[in-house]
């Protein structure tokens, strides 16, 4: 089971993640998912293709056309587990304005739906799970306002319970986000009786890779690749600068003053990072290239290796910022410095250090959960 938001951004690139993942779990033999916020921000027509396509019931009690007013998800699914019958519920949460297109989805008090409908899903099975892509906080206000839920899977949000956790007579459940985590309840008698364990597992790198995911993953590089590929990177521009004299220069224009640390730079992973990213199929990927490239998305900055091949890799600008001022100044002087403002007037003489929340934007737990940051010493970034 899953609680939603298993799709990536709201474009093209998203749309394919949001294939694949569901894909990857139709192969794992899911037995049900609920809609969240991401999914939804797709649009109709998206996610009225996902939900005749999966061979398992994608859930969204809630959710109605504004015009009619009838359900868009099937409403509940009941499944047979051995001898036991599970009746399996979604709820998805109200949004905040914008995320979600509000003249094709509207999403209903999930309370409500939850107070009519787990009394019709308890008297058909023999244990209520919801899937409630509501946050922790909603999850929680779920289990105490509505008798006869046993377990609520809760969705949307990094939080994880490592051990189940219990709210009057139901049983609370989070993985976290995402899919680095799998969570299993076992239920050996009545849950109201205690008669339950939970285990949750961190996918790390001592799990293998299943082969056919695997390729699944691979399928999809190659979809991402070939879309943006068809774009034409090479037409493509970056955001205008806001000052002509704010731009990107290159860690070559920084060696000059900065020899020794230079040289140990191009001892580190930073200085290759591209061709990590092409070895592995990923340097069409913008979600990628930002934290492997030097200014990518931003004025001046990195847009393709047939661009401006000279900003690729992970450069001394991507992390203290475009060095332009700074590299005229130290070439001119005060002279320079003529007719800025003091802010930036200050950032060319002395350029900004770097600290540790430059470098956890990119090298946060979840891409690089063996990282560790060690001041001034550029031999502890890989």
């Amino acid at each position: 089971m899953d609680s939603g938001d298993f799709s990536g951004k709201n474009n093209v690139q998203g749309r394919f993640q949001a294939e694949a993942v569901l894909e990857s779990m139709a192969r794992a033999g899911y037995h049900a998912a609920a809609l969240g916020e991401r999914e939804l921000g797709l649009g109709r027509a998206f996610v009225d293709s996902i939900i005749e396509a999966m061979p398992f019931p994608l859930l969204a009690a809630n959710l109605v056309d504004p015009v009619t007013g009838a359900r868009l998800t099937k409403t509940y699914e009941i499944v047979d587990v051995g001898t036991v019958r599970v009746g399996i519920l979604g709820l998805v949460m109200k949004t905040a304005p914008g995320n979600v297109d509000t003249a094709v989805f509207r999403i209903e008090d999930p309370m409500q739906w939850a107070q009519q409908l787990v009394p019709e899903i308890a008297a058909k099975s023999d244990v209520v799970v919801v899937l409630a892509h509501l946050g922790w906080g909603g999850a929680f206000s779920l289990a105490q306002q509505v008798p006869g839920i046993d377990v609520i899977v809760s969705g949307h949000g990094s939080y994880a319970t490592e051990q189940p956790q219990r709210v009057g007579e139901t049983v609370l459940v989070q993985a976290g986000d995402q899919g680095k985590r799998v969570g299993r309840l076992s239920i050996t008698g009545e849950i109201k009786k205690g008669k339950f364990s939970g285990t949750l597992t961190t996918l790390g790198r001592d799990v293998p890779d299943d082969p056919d995911i695997k390729n699944l993953v691979s399928h999809y590089s190659i979809r991402v690749r070939e879309y943006y590929s068809s774009l034409n990177h090479g037409a493509r521009t970056s955001p205008a600068p806001t000052q002509v004299s704010q731009r990107y220069g290159g860690a070559q224009q920084c060696r000059a003053c900065h020899a020794p640390v230079y040289e140990r730079w191009l001892e580190t992973g930073h200085s290759h990072a591209m061709a990590t990213l092409e070895h592995r199929g990923k340097h069409f990927d913008p979600e990628c290239v930002r934290c492997h490239s030097t200014g990518y998305g931003k004025p001046t900055g990195f847009i393709s290796m047939k661009v401006n091949p000279d900003l690729a890799n992970v450069q001394c600008e991507q992390c203290h910022g475009q060095g332009s001022l700074h590299i005229m100044y130290r070439t001119k002087g005060d002279a320079s410095l003529e007719g800025l403002n003091p802010v930036m007037a200050e950032r060319a003489r002395k350029f900004p250090v770097v600290g540790p929340t430059v470098c956890l934007q990119c090298h946060t737990p979840d891409r690089d959960p063996d990282f560790t940051y060690r001041e001034g010493d550029l031999t502890g970034i890989h």
